[in-house]
């Protein structure tokens, strides 16, 4: 009996090994090589599945933050990881109502996927006009007896949006001006304009007159394209009872030293010099300096140049300046006759600065013009022979 027990236990670790040998339960199963691939298919599957659920997750998350009125910039930026899952929200951002850091993230986020070429031809069109602005830097009204001619300068941005390839061009309806109206050369996007002059004797009666800028925008990119952007309407008025001295300002004793403090010659320097006649030359820069915030109102002034000595003003060129300042040097100048300058010397000079309100009313952040002649300290130079 105890042979026969002994037979059976014998028989069953055999036929155990046999199974496991033969493949035989899931120990087995999993020891053959197909089925092993098979097992790790299906677990990076599942890996990859829930990567996927869980970045889905995410950006729907990120987008429903995107649609609540306090998103900061940030949170707008993190969005563009997401790429097309936030698209929708996204464009609402640009909307003009919302706060501008906003739009500009926004047009910075979608800028990031147009880099990387996540928005078709449609898309990039869309964030293009949804986002650009078009700025004229001109006076809306201006005295009818002006001769000078009134500058005009006008220029298409998308602020926020960074992406290489951008040109805009435009047309000038209404300028009596054949070189705007025919359309001007591709641009850059930001940092360029259209430039033109108004000569108020060109139009009749008081206006308003309206300029309209028909801008078109290209992108030469990977898919390039050519897009017309919504028209941009300006009106100028020629008025007949706005006199030329409504922007002379006050003046008083202390207003007056102010302002001639404020304006020094340049210091001559080596090397420099600017022509005086088909003789002689004197040591430059010829020119200006205002120093910022020293001036109770602007300078808007024809500038002189007097040689001790030397009968006469010769005229070199003109100053705006305001609250910033600026340093002004003058290339050229009217010419001096040789029987007053006839050789080299050491000579002194001084600027005299005589108002000019027409200079003021062309540039359009000039709010009242000094009323009176500034004249600097005379400063030490040299005339030699050319």
């Amino acid at each position: 009996m105890r042979q026969g027990l002994a037979g059976e236990g014998v028989g069953r670790a055999e036929r155990a090994a046999a199974a496991r040998g033969s493949g035989g339960g899931w120990e087995g199963w999993l020891m053959q090589p197909r089925s092993l691939v098979f097992a790790v298919i299906v677990a990076a599957a599942a890996v990859g599945g829930g990567r996927r659920v869980w970045r889905g997750w995410q950006a729907r998350r990120a987008a429903n933050r995107l649609g609540r009125p306090d998103v900061t910039p940030a949170e707008v930026m993190a969005a563009a990881g997401y790429g097309r899952a936030v698209l929708r929200e996204l464009y609402p951002l640009l909307d003009p109502a919302r706060r501008p850091e906003q739009r500009r993230a926004a047009a910075r986020a979608l800028g990031e996927l147009w880099r990387r070429d996540e928005l078709v031809g449609e898309e990039e069109r869309a964030v293009a006009t949804r986002i650009h602005e078009v700025s004229w830097r001109s006076r809306r009204r201006y005295p009818r007896a002006m001769a000078r001619a009134v500058p005009v300068e006008v220029a298409v941005r998308l602020p926020g949006l960074e992406v290489a390839g951008l040109e805009w061009s435009g047309r000038i309806k209404g300028a009596r001006r054949a070189s705007v109206e025919a359309g001007s050369e591709w641009m850059a996007v930001d940092g360029t304009s259209i430039r033109f002059e108004l000569l108020p004797t060109d139009y009749e009666g008081r206006g308003p007159q309206e300029l309209i800028l028909e801008p078109r925008l290209r992108f030469r990119g990977s898919v390039a394209w050519e897009h017309d952007l919504p028209h941009a309407r300006y009106t100028i008025e020629w008025d007949p009872m706005l006199e030329l001295r409504a922007l002379e300002g006050t003046a008083d004793a202390s207003r007056a030293e102010q302002v001639r403090s404020a304006v020094q010659p340049l210091e001559a320097e080596a090397g420099r010099f600017v022509a005086l006649n088909e003789a002689l030359a004197v040591r430059g820069p010829l020119g200006l300096g205002v120093a910022e915030g020293g001036l109770p109102t602007a300078l808007a002034h024809q500038v002189y140049l007097e040689l001790e000595g030397v009968p006469g003003c010769y005229r070199l060129g003109e100053v705006v300046a305001g609250e910033r300042g600026g340093r002004f040097e003058f290339a050229r100048i009217e010419e001096v006759p040789l029987e007053r300058l006839s050789g080299p010397r050491r000579v002194r000079l001084r600027y005299r600065l005589v108002p000019d309100l027409e200079l003021g009313w062309s540039d359009p952040e000039v709010r009242s013009v000094w009323p009176e002649e500034v004249v600097t300290d005379w400063s030490e130079s040299e005339v030699v022979r050319r």
